[in-house]
């Protein structure tokens, strides 16, 4: 996704993931979601067990009264960052934006990796997509077909097709190489238990 940032010059545009968490008034952060906690532990490398804090990322200390803004019972205040640490080359843009008293919501903007913009990515389809989420997570092809209301004739065209996008022989290696480059979340099969 693409998004507006300001800079010295204006209003520029790049490609940026986005990452949310709550933060409580006192700088713990409640339950960040996957792409906050990739960025915790890759960009960051914390992996401490204990509730994650502003006190463990570089720079907390500089946020602490923008949080206690944000989280105030009376007249919170949004605030926008900015941060300029060489240590983190991928994150863009900090918003802190008041959600209830004495918590707030943290988003990081993040550069988008270089790997899922690559060149060499084949173009997929909609319905292509559709059918990798699903073969991803094992479904075979009858139960593809009927869960997308197609023939499985057109579940095998389609597979044709991404074989010969990948130059791969085998949906298993499609399969693989997608997951590799993250085109398509893994997530297990949902069964009927």
């Amino acid at each position: 996704m693409t998004y507006p940032f300001q800079n010295g010059a204006g209003v520029s545009q790049c490609a940026a993931l986005e990452a949310a968490c709550d933060i409580f008034s006192s700088g713990v952060v409640a339950g960040p979601n996957i792409p906050m906690q990739r960025f915790i532990k890759r960009d960051l490398g914390i992996t401490a067990r204990e509730p994650l804090s502003l006190s463990m990322v570089p720079g907390g200390r500089l946020l602490r009264a923008p949080v206690l803004s944000a989280t105030a019972r009376w007249e919170a205040q949004a605030a926008v960052l900015r941060p300029r640490l060489k240590r983190l080359p991928s994150l863009r843009q900090i918003n802190l934006l008041p959600l209830a008293p004495g918590r707030a919501r943290c988003i990081l903007f993040l550069n988008a990796p270089e790997t899922v913009w690559e060149e060499d990515t084949p173009h997929i389809t909609c319905r292509e997509r559709q059918i990798l989420a699903r073969a991803v997570r094992g479904e075979r092809r009858e139960q593809v077909a009927f869960a997308l209301g197609l023939s499985v004739s057109t579940v095998d065209m389609h597979l044709r097709n991404l074989r010969e996008k990948f130059g791969l022989r085998t949906t298993n290696a499609v399969v693989a190489r997608v997951v590799e480059l993250g085109l398509c979340e893994e997530a297990p099969l949902r069964t009927g238990l």
